[in-house]
Formats: C-alpha cells, sequence, structure tokens
C-alpha cells in the first residue's frame, strides 16, 4: 500500500523534514521517492522505519558522502531542494552520520543561514528596483493592469513571489536567532514551513498562466476580427455588427471602402470590452467600450485610458490631452481635439471613440453623430 502526501520542504528546514519523516515512520511509512512538491510512501509491518535528513553535501565529496552513509546503513531516497533524504537499509544496523551537534550547527550555519540568508537579501532588492523600472518602460501599465487577464495574474504572481521573498527572509533571520541561542540546527512547524514554499510555488504557476497560457488561449480562442489592407468579409462584418461599438456606416458614413477592419474582445477579472477600429478611404474611427464590475474600477479606467492616450501615439491617432466637458448620456466625459474624440463614463460603463472624416472633421459630440454613437454604444441618452 502507498501513500502520497505533501512534501514543500527547503533545506534551510532539514531538521523540521527530518521530524516529519521520523512522525511518518513511527506510523509504519517508509519514504519510496521525493521531489520538491509531492513524497511517496510505502507500508512497512515487517521491520522498524527509519529515516535520516542532511543538508545535501557538495559535488567536491558527493561520492564519499554517500560511500560513508551507505557503510553506516542508509540508502539514499531522494535529493530535494538543498536536503538529501534517506531511509535505512533493510536488516542493516545503522549508525547516526551527523554525532557531532556542535559540528552539525556551525555547518548548517555557515552553508544556509548565511550564504542564503546574503543571497535573500540581494535578491529582495533587486527585485524591489527591477519591478517599478520594468513597469515604467510601460507607459499603459495601468491599463493593462485593469483590462488584461494575463497582466492581473503576473500582477499577483511578483507580489506573492516579494511576499515569499519577504516571508523567506523573516523565517532565516529566526533561525538564525535560534542558532545563536541553541548552537544547533532548530526545527520549525510543518506547516508553517510547507505554506512558505507552496506561496513560491503559487506565484510561479500564476507567472505561467498570466505570461503564456492566457495569452495563448486570448490568442487561439477569443473573438475578433483583424483585416489589414484587405476587403473585409461578410462573416466579419456580421461580428462588427453584434458588438456594441460604432461604424462609420453607424454614424452616418459608409462603410464601402474599408480597407482596416480591427475588434478585438477584452477581458479580466475587473473588466470586459472591446477595441475596434476601420479605416475606409480617408474616413477613420477609434472606440473602445468597457463594463467594469463596479463604479470605483471604472472610474480607475477613465484615468489609466487618459494616461495611456496622454503618453504615447497609437493607432494612428496620435497623442491626446483630455479636457472635461458636460455631454449628454454620460456621469462624466472629456472631448479632445475639438471634439473629435470623447472619454466617457456612465456608471460602470467607460467609452472612448474618435474620428477622422477628410479634411475638415466635424465634432463627433454634435447633433444627430452624437446620438447614433451613443445608439451604437447601447446608452441612452440620458444618465
Amino acid at each position: 500500500m502507498k501513500k502520497y502526501t505533501l512534501c514543500l520542504l527547503e533545506a534551510v528546514d532539514y531538521k523540521t523534514a527530518q521530524r516529519w519523516l521520523d512522525d511518518m515512520a513511527r506510523k509504519g511509512w517508509e519514504l519510496e521517492r521525493c521531489n520538491r512538491i509531492f513524497a511517496a510512501f510505502r507500508r512497512v509491518e515487517d521491520r522498524p522505519v527509519r529515516h535520516f535528513a542532511d543538508l545535501a553535501a557538495g559535488w567536491e565529496d558527493r561520492e564519499d558522502y554517500l560511500q560513508l552513509c551507505a557503510d553506516a546503513g542508509w540508502e539514499r531516497v531522494s535529493k530535494v531542494n538543498g536536503m538529501d533524504l534517506f531511509r535505512a537499509l533493510p536488516g542493516r544496523e545503522v549508525t547516526p552520520i551527523q554525532s557531532d551537534k556542535g559540528m552539525e550547527g556551525r555547518r548548517y550555519f555557515r552553508k544556509k543561514l548565511v550564504v542564503e540568508g546574503v543571497l535573500l537579501i540581494v535578491l529582495f532588492l533587486v527585485l524591489a528596483f527591477l519591478v517599478p523600472w520594468l513597469v515604467s518602460l510601460r507607459t499603459d501599465w495601468r491599463m493593462q493592469l485593469l483590462t488584461s487577464t494575463g497582466a492581473q495574474l503576473t500582477g499577483l504572481a511578483v507580489v506573492l513571489f516579494a511576499l515569499h521573498l519577504l516571508w523567506t527572509l523573516v523565517h532565516s533571520l529566526g533561525l538564525a536567532v535560534r542558532y545563536g541561542r541553541d548552537r544547533e540546527a532548530p526545527r520549525s512547524a510543518l506547516p508553517l514551513c510547507r505554506a512558505r514554499v507552496a506561496l513560491y510555488w503559487v506565484s510561479w504557476l500564476l507567472y505561467l498562466l498570466g505570461q503564456v497560457l492566457f495569452p495563448l488561449f486570448g490568442l487561439l480562442f477569443t473573438q475578433g476580427v483583424s483585416v489589414g489592407m484587405d476587403t473585409p468579409t461578410d462573416a466579419q462584418w456580421s461580428v462588427v455588427e453584434e458588438a456594441p461599438v460604432p461604424t462609420l456606416e453607424r454614424l452616418g458614413g459608409e462603410n464601402g471602402d474599408t480597407f482596416v477592419l480591427s475588434l478585438h474582445k477584452t477581458q479580466s477579472f475587473l473588466v470586459e470590452g472591446w477595441d475596434y477600429a476601420q479605416c475606409a478611404g480617408a474616413d477613420a474611427l477609434w472606440c473602445e467600450r468597457y463594463t467594469c464590475v463596479s463604479a470605483d474600477a471604472a472610474r480607475q479606467l477613465v484615468r489609466a485610458v487618459q494616461d495611456a492616450k496622454a503618453e504615447r501615439g497609437q493607432n494612428g491617432y496620435g497623442v491626446l490631452t483630455f479636457s472635461p466637458q458636460e455631454l449628454p448620456g454620460a456621469d462624466e466625459s472629456w472631448t479632445a481635439r475639438a471634439e473629435t474624440f470623447v472619454l466617457l463614463r456612465r456608471g460602470t460603463e467607460v467609452a472612448f471613440a474618435g474620428w477622422r472624416t477628410g479634411e475638415e472633421t466635424p465634432p463627433i459630440t454634435r447633433g444627430e453623430t452624437w446620438e447614433r454613437l451613443l445608439e451604437a454604444l447601447e446608452w441612452e441618452e440620458t444618465p
């Protein structure tokens, strides 16, 4: 009979691992194999079960160390997270490998606490400076964090990884204090040790989801249209017509000369919406329409859109600076470039729209054009 359980222990807690293995041995379970996350045990009833956990030996003296353990009656099962895990050979009398607790404690202090403590401090400082610098390179990071599931998962992964580093640093300092008091490698609470290591693996899992799986899923399965320098098909136009976004035709223009058509769905834990762009001859139209989980999220999204449009030119319309202007049909509204671009918030909904028509583009906020825009956004005129 076999039993599978979590391992999730590191070399800095190898004495905790020893106590865990001793508890399993008293219940008649012998370690069969172990990796960074899981351990497998087998039931043994015809002989006593004994285990031994030690810091992994360096490469230069590894063969001699393993031979010493074998001569003492120990068989190495696994090397995991800087630890060597052994079980007693059947029918052999075993002798302790680490008989000098003072020497064992000094080895533990030098090899794990000092070296890894310094590395943790350096890594934490690098992360503290590197993350803000990388964020500053993306002028639209706030927009991405609100509208992209992948960005949200990645951000959460970075936060959890930083918490893991901070927790590990505090844990190591606590172990160092206890070693200074007792002069031997200390033990810790098994659930806390596992929770700290689990935080590390969860952070990397979220990072993988955010940077690889969700972008790949969006690329393969998210509904949308993308046409460049070609004539859209009827099927592509049908997708556009079902989306709550304006087209040039809906605003009183013509769709017939369209050679660029882009419609992509945006979805995250906070925001769901559409990003639309259309070019037809000398005319062009851009629209982003979002539904947020709350009015506060919508206000945050408005600020993110303003920052993104003001900091970098994109999608052919360049940099936009919005000014407040009261418009019917919205709780808050802003305009840019002689009212040819608008930014609107109504409750939990946010919309950005703008156009270019020939040499003189009329305001998008006037008369029938404005009514058609609100209708295309599926907004009533009176908020």
